[in-house]
């Protein structure tokens, strides 16, 4: 074989892990390791030989070393060793596995032998103790970047270990879209909820035990082991429901592989990104999961499963039993969670991602540019958003109740500016959107929001007599996705039945999470009131939605609505620029009305 090139130069990528348990985080190490691809050379360093026999099982025959564990601040002869061998392996970039508040000694170490580290966050429980934070927020400065893997934990990073927003990016944690072979084989579970995870506090399966007297008639089954097996024991035992709780203990993965429940149910305290969730929507099985951490970046409410209130037994008994007791709406969902699982939490879209990161970081060049999983590496969107939110949640619950009645009072005041008084915006060809829009006037009326088109802000000007207020937000689909989903008032980023009419125009809204722009649209939408949006049809040439598509979208919304979907033929456009040469595009427009809700 011939000596290798410049091009085909090995990356060396030291994988750093010194967790105490194995979890969900060393899972996603050795996935990772297992499948990083030429140029790179993944090589396991960590503190315990039976964490690193698990991590290493994914890639027989990697180089692994065993660390000497840094037993405290004075453990200096530790800490010397642990700076010795990564010199010895001399690698390209060091990835630190870790939670928020761990991997500080890591970081420590790859600093005093003069390598770049990278610290994936998988978790933001709270710190041990004060010299724990201290100690951690100090030796953050030394790490090259810093990588959440939900929204909510870049949040986290960027609000508690105060790192600059370009010094973090958010990469989802992904799993092969095709399920294991030996899944056709499990156990079919009838009428049965499964819980999956260690049976500890921040899981939280106190909370679905204490849950199972308000569903009578069915089982719940607990994959998994932990410190607190015997009080949940106890606990099921106390509120008479043993006979329908069932301890599987821990249960060799993949879990799915064994059994199929009608419905996995992740009652959770704290959440960064459960796999257990991507693991369910692969296997087609609904999810009812807690509000908390990263959670609802998965599970679309009403869409893909539902979402219950955290340490609440009774929101999750109900949220349970309303999916158990529609199995026509099981299947919908499953459908629309699988499809989701493909479109943004592959493992391929993760490795791509992760392979760019390693690549800049170490000074080479990206192996595979037109991959098209890198695009997730790169400052982590929506910082705005993302900063309030992580400082909303580790305030005093007084001064997070002002901070809400601040930005009440600023999004008040952002709303009443008057429509009149806006600038005019530059004249531009007029669009099939906007066509439509005018010839729906009569259903533009009162709080408007404007997603998209500024110049639509003229059309509606038309029928001034009928505004009240009009508010006008981006479209990117990184700020757009990132402020929905990171939301410090809890409400949406768009507020609760806030406008009586929306308009949605244009292509970039189609690289956003369309379920998740949908249902935040949706929820902002007073009783009675009216959307518009128009996007372009699917082609060859690009992105774009058919009409069954915008059906079941608007369907997964509400199936009550009353749609209006019209085809026509518009300008040219060329990517996001309408005034772009190019070939006549055709779009699709829609009129949605929401019905007026009757309360009893």
């Amino acid at each position: 074989m011939s000596a290798p090139t410049d091009e085909q130069a090995p990356i060396r990528v030291v994988l750093y892990s010194d967790s105490p348990v194995i979890g969900g985080g060393e899972n996603f190490a050795r996935d990772l390791l297992a499948n990083l691809r030429p140029p790179f050379e993944p090589i396991l360093v960590g503190t315990r030989s039976e964490l690193v026999a698990h991590i290493a099982s994914g890639r027989p025959g990697m180089e692994t070393r065993v660390l000497p564990p840094v037993q405290g601040r004075g453990d200096l002869g530790s800490l010397r060793a642990q700076v010795s061998i990564l010199r010895q392996l001399s690698p390209d970039v060091v990835h630190i596995n870790q939670h928020l508040w761990s991997g500080q000694y890591g970081v420590l170490a790859c600093a005093l032998a003069g390598l770049p580290s990278v610290c994936v966050v998988h978790g933001a429980l709270p710190p041990a103790s004060s010299s724990q934070r201290y100690l951690t927020m100090a030796t953050s400065r030394l790490a090259r970047h810093f990588v959440g893997v939900s929204h909510f934990v870049t949040a986290r990073i960027r609000a508690e270990l105060h790192v600059d927003g370009r010094r973090v990016s958010m990469i989802y944690n992904g799993i092969p879209s095709l399920e294991p072979a030996a899944s056709g084989q499990a156990q079919p579970l009838p009428g049965t909820i499964l819980g999956v995870g260690r049976l500890t506090g921040e899981k939280g399966f106190d909370l679905l035990v204490r849950a199972m007297p308000q569903l009578p008639g069915r089982r719940l089954l607990l994959a998994g082991d932990g410190p607190e097996r015997a009080s949940l024991e106890a606990l099921a035992a106390s509120l008479d429901v043993d006979d329908r709780v069932e301890f599987a203990g821990w249960v060799s993965e993949p879990w799915a592989s064994r059994f199929r429940p009608d419905l996995v149910v992740v009652p959770s305290r704290f959440e960064a990104m459960p796999l257990v969730v991507l693991e369910a929507m692969r296997a087609g099985i609904p999810v009812v999961a807690t509000r908390v951490g990263g959670t609802p970046e998965l599970v679309v409410d009403h869409v893909t499963g539902r979402l219950a209130e955290p340490e609440n037994p009774t929101s999750l008994a109900e949220t349970a039993e309303s999916v158990l007791a529609d199995p026509a709406g099981r299947e919908l969902m499953a459908v629309a969670a699988k499809r989701r699982l493909e479109e943004r939490f592959t493992d391929t879209k993760m490795i791509d991602s992760y392979e760019a990161l390693y690549a800049t970081v170490s000074g080479h060049p990206t192996p595979r540019p037109d991959a098209g999983g890198g695009e997730s590496f790169g400052p982590a969107g929506g910082s705005r958003n993302e900063r309030l939110l992580g400082l909303a949640q580790i305030l005093p619950p007084e001064t997070r109740e002002r901070m809400k009645d601040l930005v009440h009072a600023g999004k008040n005041v952002w709303r009443a500016r008057s429509l009149t008084a806006s600038p005019p915006a530059a004249a531009s060809a007029a669009t099939p959107a906007s066509e439509f829009v005018r010839q729906h006037l009569d259903a533009v009326r009162g709080d408007i929001l404007v997603l998209g088109e500024p110049e639509l802000g003229d059309v509606v000007r038309a029928s001034g007599q009928l505004v009240d207020t009009c508010v006008v937000s981006d479209l990117e689909p990184r700020n757009l996705q990132a402020s929905l989903m990171v939301d410090p008032l809890e409400t949406g980023s768009f507020g609760q039945a806030a406008f009586d009419s929306e308009l949605v125009v244009g292509t970039k809204w189609q690289g956003s999470d369309r379920f998740l722009v949908m249902e935040n649209l949706w929820q902002a939408l007073r009783p009675g009131g009216t959307l518009l949006f128009a996007v372009p049809a699917a082609g060859v040439d690009g992105p774009g939605d058919t009409d069954k598509e915008l059906r079941e979208l608007i369907g997964a919304c509400s199936p009550a609505a009353r749609a209006e979907i019209v085809s026509s033929v518009g300008p040219p456009t060329n990517g996001h620029d309408a005034s772009a040469p190019g070939e006549p595009q055709e779009w699709l427009a829609a009129l949605i009305e929401r019905a007026n809700e009757v309360t009893a």
